[in-house]
């Protein structure tokens, strides 16, 4: 799959389409013996590739669904969809909102932009949440969006980088996108060199 034409692609299964609509989840650790870019549900390489290979870089069996999915990641019906998290300032509170589409969620929050969850920078997720709510948890569920707070997080020159990891039924898991939050003060009266 490119982008444009300038690769020149036109074998079997070779395709030309726009790189955002292929929904892929970042480099990670699907299993096997090499990191893969699982696809999320939407994707335009599921279903669509040729099924010259019985199994994908992980050794899962092709095809799982259709088709066989272009690249190296075969997605299953049972794979997780990856959460996207947005985030608003609230005074000193950070709240993080995403659709509700799994069984349970793990927020966890480091100052190191590009930590793993679960190492030495982040060694415990600030919240582990099973929908529906109950009174005093973190986070809520209203028309299938989640809101949670991050309480008194928010501190002038800190950077706080997010991510929710989501598990479904079957206890699989997908990390949402990274998302930084930095906060600042002007202080009145200094001086432009």
């Amino acid at each position: 799959i490119e982008s444009s034409t300038s690769c020149g692609f036109t074998g079997i299964g070779d395709q030309q389409i726009v790189t955002d609509t292929l929904k892929l989840q970042p480099l990670a650790d699907n299993g096997g013996d090499t990191l893969t870019m699982a696809l999320d549900s939407g994707s335009v390489a599921i279903d669509r590739g040729e099924c010259s290979l019985a199994k994908d870089q992980r050794g899962v069996d092709r095809p799982q669904g259709g088709g066989c999915d272009v690249g190296a990641y075969e997605r299953s019906s049972n794979d997780p969809v990856t959460p996207q998290v947005s985030g608003t300032p609230a005074g000193v509170d950070l709240i993080l909102n995403w659709q509700h589409q799994h069984t349970k969620y793990e927020v966890w929050r480091s100052t190191i932009p590009y930590f793993t969850p679960g190492d030495t920078d982040a060694p415990f997720p600030i919240a582990v949440w099973l929908p529906p709510s109950a009174p005093g948890d973190p986070c809520s569920l209203s028309n299938d969006e989640i809101t949670c707070t991050d309480a008194g997080v928010l501190s002038p020159g800190v950077l706080n980088i997010y991510i929710v990891r989501a598990f479904n039924s079957s206890n699989a898991s997908a990390d949402s996108n990274r998302l930084g939050v930095i906060t600042f003060g002007l202080q009145p009266g200094g001086v432009n060199p």
